[in-house]
């Protein structure tokens, strides 16, 4: 039986997989706006729906074990994140609903798959708590590099249709910098609170088992 709060947890994360595809008027294209779109996805959909039990219904098909294989989970959403913020690929699907609908939706998938891995501990290929944290964050590392691009690029490289840099007062340059920074930073407080939690677990593991041993 399901508790109130994965029941709470799953609702929050629809309404946050909701909102990404909820139009947003002139702003609709804007730079910043996938950006924040991204970020809902991966820093706060994924995690509220796996914390909801939203793949329990598949986690026991053969398939969707072999996914859950933690080097096939890191490296699907690492590679398909990296995909779509790629420069030419990002101001591709930019200028396309469908792809871009595509996008987010691809990019939803992984996180689910990798926040299942990194949250979930009851499948055989469970990872202890040390090693979901250094999951998290290394995953973390790999994928801040396109949002670090974006922030310290001398030039302007994700450039979308509609651009409202000037309705902010900003440069091209100066817009992409700041897309950049909101993908980056609130990311990485999601990432490694994660991943602080479960290495501070791992930590009083260690230590239950070293008195246990006493």
């Amino acid at each position: 039986m399901r508790s109130l709060g994965q029941n709470v947890s799953l609702a929050l994360g629809v309404l946050a997989v909701l909102s990404v595809f909820l139009p947003i008027g002139a702003l609709e294209r804007a730079l910043v706006e996938p950006m924040a779109r991204h970020l809902l996805m991966v820093a706060v959909a994924a995690p509220l729906l796996t914390l909801g039990g939203a793949l329990d219904p598949i986690r026991r098909r053969e398939w969707m074990r072999t996914l859950e294989s933690p080097t096939t989970a890191w490296t699907i959403f690492v590679a398909v994140f990296a995909f779509w913020l790629w420069p030419a690929v990002f101001r591709w699907a930019a200028g396309n609903e469908f792809i871009l609908t595509f996008e987010y939706l691809s990019i939803l998938a992984a996180a689910l798959v990798f926040w299942d891995v990194a949250l979930s501990g009851d499948r055989p290929l469970r990872l202890c708590y040390g090693a979901r944290a250094l999951f998290l964050m290394t995953a973390a590392v790999a994928t801040d590099l396109p949002a670090v691009l974006m922030a310290l690029a001398p030039t302007a490289n994700y450039t979308t249709p509609g651009e409202y840099s000037v309705h902010w007062g900003l440069s091209t340059l100066q817009y992409q910098q700041f897309a950049g920074l909101l993908m980056w930073m609130p990311a990485n407080v999601v990432f490694f609170g994660f991943a602080a939690f479960l290495f501070t677990r791992w930590l009083s593991s260690e230590e239950h088992g070293l008195q246990g041993m006493t």
